[in-house]
């Protein structure tokens, strides 16, 4: 029994010396990491002097190391309370003078320590050999001892009772193991006092960083989380692959040894080899089960960071990045609230939220929620430049702080802020409601977090580049179209002019009279034709009017426009329509964008042609148009949908341009490719409609000069 409480002590020394240091240099600058430092260290040293006094073999010895022990449990109240009132973040005058107090009343006790004072010697009790006698001032050590702990439990407790959501979960784990490590230490107080109760209690010292430990992993108590997980899976690791080394080793030894008549240095080497094969598997069976009974992660963290890098490097639009994004992380971790917000001018505005189904409220009211630029959570973010969770703020800002960027947050019911920066600039922010479950952020949420704010960083950055491209493009189609406008107007308005100049004086001129009725009027037309394809161009994608359009039919009513230019010019038609095949659309529009191809493949063939159009469902609904004329020039092929680009002598070469323009306004596209004297073929792409299988109940139309 002496040995297992002996143990008990070195264990205790070994997990508080270690998990303070951790602790401690991973936020050195942190007041709550000192202060556990402080604390932790106070119980390393009670726990070392307790384990050297119980091994000690001389009185001399025991005295020494039970004087050593004395002086640890003299620290560990004070440093207990400090860290308390550290973590409550309610270090005001009066527990300031409280910790004062116990410093003074600490360091007295200490000096007496050296003395019969505290411990008066140490004498036989129950199976001790050497058990430590109170000296006059120990009764007073004790008051101590029990006042600050017991004042320090209060402020736990009533810190538990008014909190919610992670600092009720900090403070509960807390209490419980601060709780039962000082049942357990107290069990060494009876026998100074002869009351035969062995410390039997003292393995329940180390409940307390068993249970701070789960708080740190599961509820980051403190930001070491990472390091203690690791620390503890390896340490497993290591426990268990050593358990598996002695048991394979004995029973090789046992078996092999008696059969085969190996040695035993043979059979190490063996099971070395057999350890090291089974190394990585174990070691990611181990991780994976304390994440699940940390974390309880619901989803697999590399499956969403892909699909995130995924679609994302496949837009270019930031309301696309913007509505994935919060829609991802809504989804995954089961948000109920979602704000993504941009900066503009004075403030950051939402620009898409989404909202749990069960929960309803006026979309309107969250379009127009917005945070000031120089608001705190703005400046917060800006600063720390990582995800930020309210319920953790009053561990490392002040208070009045906490609560202004609390405030800040409480419109958009946010729980979570992460930002998003871009050239070192915040330019946008998530704010995130609380979990549907109620559960809290966990670690693995927020480096998830972390890295798709990253993602969507370099997106936005990307699809601002893109847009600033089309920006540019438009600027040069402008100035192109500016200049070829201004050069087809000109030559009407000129004759228009010439001949409002001349009216006045050969008004009485029957033969310029008729000349100008003939002319002017033909030039005001082409000038409105040329006004009217310009607008047709510049047109919106389509809204309203969208319909569902058999494009059987669409073709066959295009086709009828041409029926007498066909027999004029000898040209055949050659029809190939698979079964009815669904697109949705303008009507008016996309029958425009074939009328202007049907257009071109008609002039192209004045000496007769075949023209043939086939439609083709292959994941997309194809129109091919193929004409037999006299073919593009290779160097043209390019330039075919540019505005105002024509080889023809007539027209102005705004027909194709408008054909794309209205072909790529319903998602579809629309290619050429040609061949001089041979013959040109364009191919029309759209997406189906919902169901492209559905059966065309309308006649099949008659085909024509076949």
């Amino acid at each position: 029994m002496l040995q297992i409480i002996a143990l008990s002590g070195l264990i205790n020394f070994i997990v508080s010396s270690l998990f303070g240091f951790f602790v401690y240099i991973k936020n050195t600058s942190r007041s709550l990491n000192r202060a556990y430092l402080a604390y932790s260290w106070s119980i390393a040293f009670w726990s070392y002097g307790y384990w050297q006094w119980l091994m000690s073999t001389t009185k001399h010895d025991a005295l020494f190391w039970s004087r050593f022990f004395t002086a640890g449990s003299i620290l560990i109240p004070i440093y207990y309370y400090y860290f308390i009132v550290t973590f409550l973040n309610v270090i005001d005058h009066q527990k300031k003078g409280i910790l004062y107090i116990s410093h003074a009343f600490g360091l007295l006790f200490l000096v007496a320590n050296f003395s019969p004072l505290l411990v008066r010697d140490v004498v036989p009790k129950l199976f001790f050999q050497f058990w430590p006698e109170p000296g006059p001032l120990y009764h007073f050590f004790l008051i101590m001892f029990f006042s600050l702990v017991g004042y320090a439990l209060f402020l736990l407790i009533r810190e538990f009772k008014k909190s919610t959501g992670d600092r009720r979960n900090h403070t509960k784990y807390l209490l419980l193991g601060s709780a039962i490590g000082f049942a357990g230490g107290a069990t060494n107080f009876p026998l100074w006092y002869n009351v035969p109760i062995p410390p039997y209690g003292n393995p329940l010292v180390l409940i307390f960083f068993l249970s701070f430990t789960y708080a740190v992993i599961r509820y980051r108590l403190i930001d070491i989380n990472i390091v203690i997980k690791k620390t503890m899976a390896y340490s497993i690791l290591v426990g268990t692959l050593t358990g598996l080394y002695v048991a394979l080793v004995f029973a090789l030894t046992s078996i092999v040894s008696e059969f085969a008549k190996i040695s035993s240095f043979k059979i190490n080497l063996l099971s070395a080899f057999i350890i090291a094969l089974l190394f990585t598997p174990l070691n990611n069976r181990i991780q994976i089960i304390i994440n699940k009974f940390f974390h309880k992660t619901s989803y697999n963290y590399y499956t969403v960071i892909q699909k995130a890098s995924r679609e994302l490097s496949a837009k270019i639009y930031l309301k696309d990045i913007q509505k994935f994004i919060v829609e991802l992380i809504a989804d995954t971790l089961k948000i109920k609230d979602a704000h993504f917000l941009l900066a503009g001018g004075k403030y950051y505005v939402t620009v898409y939220h989404m909202k749990s189904k069960d929960k309803s409220s006026d979309e309107s009211t969250y379009k127009r929620l917005r945070i000031r630029n120089d608001s705190e959570l703005i400046r917060l973010l800006k600063d720390r430049r990582d995800i930020i969770i309210r319920e953790e703020l009053p561990g490392f800002i002040e208070s009045d702080r906490a609560e202004a960027i609390a405030a800040d947050m409480a419109p958009f019911s946010g729980e979570a802020a992460a930002p998003i920066i871009s050239d070192g600039e915040l330019e946008a922010i998530m704010i995130l409601g609380g979990k549907q479950s109620g559960d809290i952020f966990t670690d693995e949420d927020i480096n998830l977090l972390r890295t798709i704010s990253n993602e969507t960083a370099l997106s936005m950055k990307t699809a601002s580049l893109y847009a600033e491209k089309l920006r540019t493009e438009r600027l040069a189609t402008v100035g192109m179209t500016a200049t070829t406008l201004a050069h087809e107007i000109k030559n009407p308005l000129s004759s228009i002019k010439t001949f409002s100049q001349l009216l006045p004086e050969k008004y009485a001129d029957e033969e310029f009279r008729d000349t100008f009725a003939a002319i002017v009027p033909g030039e005001i037309q082409r000038i409105d034709n040329l006004v009217t394809e310009l607008l047709t161009f510049t047109r919106n994608a389509p809204s309203s009017n969208m319909e569902r359009i058999e494009i059987t039919t669409l073709i066959e009513d295009s086709l009828k426009l041409f029926s007498d230019q066909f027999r004029k010019s000898n040209v055949k038609v050659i029809k190939d329509y698979s079964e009815p095949l669904y697109i949705k659309g303008e009507r008016v529009r996309i029958k425009q964008a074939l009328i202007n191809i049907l257009s071109n493949g008609c002039q192209a063939m004045e000496n007769g042609g075949v023209l043939k159009i086939a439609t083709v469902f292959d994941d997309k609904i194809n129109i091919n148009i193929e004409d037999s004329g006299a073919g593009i020039h290779e160097k043209d092929i390019e330039r075919v949908f540019e505005p105002f680009f024509t080889t023809k002598a007539t027209g102005n070469g705004l027909g194709l341009t408008i054909s794309k323009k209205i072909i790529e306004d319903h998602g579809g596209s629309i290619s050429v490719s040609s061949r001089q004297n041979e013959g040109t073929a364009f191919t029309l792409s759209f997406e189906p409609a919902d169901d492209v299988k559905e059966d065309y109940k309308g006649e099949q139309p008659l085909l024509w000069n076949s």
